[in-house]
């Protein structure tokens, strides 16, 4: 049984590593899209008709799915060092759920923008709230494959404790 046990941890923590990276680019990628709006909200007039606090709780929706990302990529990472099971690991995934229910609440309260173009001279930008592809979904995607490792290296485990007692 110890060779099952080991063949499922080495794969768990070899899709915990793969998923930590995932995770850290999609965090790039969220980060800059945030930073993006941030610009387009206070380097151009877009957005100037919208009121303020329309553009608060915009860009406070672009930045919380960023944060999200970085328990769950701690999670990840802790589980593929060699500590998956420790008291901590449940607290990263108590805080990206708070912060999961905090971006759902803050899209609740404000209506899509139509799209408007920003005049950036390199390289026009679109804004949009438009549906499209949600980088949080892929994130939850990404981490749910991984954890579905780690699930099973635990129940390897049990079996394993259960074989003994």
């Amino acid at each position: 049984m110890t060779d099952e046990i080991d063949r499922s941890y080495r794969r768990a923590s070899r899709a915990a590593a793969v998923g930590t990276a995932c995770m850290c680019l999609l965090f790039l990628l969220m980060l800059l899209n945030a930073l993006v709006l941030l610009y387009v909200a206070v380097g151009t007039d877009t957005l100037r008709p919208l009121p303020d606090g329309q553009v608060l709780v915009m860009l406070a929706s672009n930045l919380v799915p960023a944060l999200q990302v970085l328990p769950l990529a701690g999670f990840l990472r802790h589980f593929a060092d060699g500590s998956p099971f420790e008291p901590a690991q449940s607290a990263r995934l108590a805080v990206a759920g708070a912060l999961l229910l905090l971006q759902q609440v803050l899209s609740g309260m404000y209506a899509p923008l139509d799209p408007m173009l920003v005049s950036a001279e390199p390289v026009p930008l679109l804004v949009t709230d438009a549906p499209g592809v949600e980088v949080d979904d892929i994130t939850m995607v990404v981490f749910l494959l991984c954890l579905a490792l780690v699930v099973r290296y635990g129940g390897a485990l049990k079996e394993d404790s259960d074989s003994i007692a």
